[in-house]
């Protein structure tokens, strides 16, 4: 079947990079496979497909076996970079992006001190965030009943109490699965207002 250096043009660096690899593992031959293509979506996880290319794209052949590590669908795929909220937030401070005023805690203590020196420069609200590697944290549950991984508070006291109650305990989402993971930082940062989101 088609080898990667024929069709440099139509495929991605990252994606002749895999192909590559592949090529140089036993009884594998290359597999090109389509980088935009809504008639391929059906048969492209199937194990013994290739892809010939001619004027109109990308069409399945029966001639090679095409290895897992290429067939991976959205549900499956797995993450290679994981950066916590407040990992990201001092990355782009870093690079001179403006962010929330805020700072991670490990203990409710230091998410108290967080917020009072946060309410000691005029915040207004208060935003206490679980920090793991999942999104739909604000709709997520503790394994404890307790409702919500992001809570916006009025005061110190309250990020204190709702940091007890986030910090040792496992948060369960929609992206988790029913173990959920364990919250062992959360992120205190100041209420903004913004027109769009």
């Amino acid at each position: 079947s088609a080898g990667p250096e024929q069709h440099n043009h139509v495929l991605s660096s990252s994606t002749r990079t895999m192909l590559r690899g592949v090529g140089k593992q036993p009884n594998l031959s290359f597999c090109c496979l389509p980088t935009s293509s809504s008639l391929l979506q059906s048969t492209i996880y199937n194990r013994n497909v290739s892809f010939l290319h001619n004027s109109r794209g990308f069409y399945p052949s029966a001639t090679c076996r095409i290895p897992r590590m290429l067939l991976r669908n959205r549900a499956e795929q797995r993450r290679f970079l994981n950066l916590h909220e407040y990992q990201s937030k001092g990355l782009m401070t870093s690079y001179g992006v403006r962010v929330q005023k805020g700072k991670v805690a490990s203990t409710p203590k230091e998410a108290r001190n967080i917020a009072e020196e946060l309410v000691s420069e005029d915040a207004k609200e208060l935003i206490l965030k679980a920090q793991i590697h999942a999104g739909g944290r604000g709709q997520g549950h503790f394994d404890t009943g307790f409702q919500g991984g992001v809570q916006v508070l009025g005061n110190a006291k309250e990020v204190e109490e709702n940091a007890m109650k986030m910090l040792g305990n496992s948060l369960i989402t929609k992206q988790t699965g029913p173990e959920g993971q364990l919250v062992s930082k959360v992120l205190v940062h100041e209420g903004v207002t913004f027109s769009r989101e």
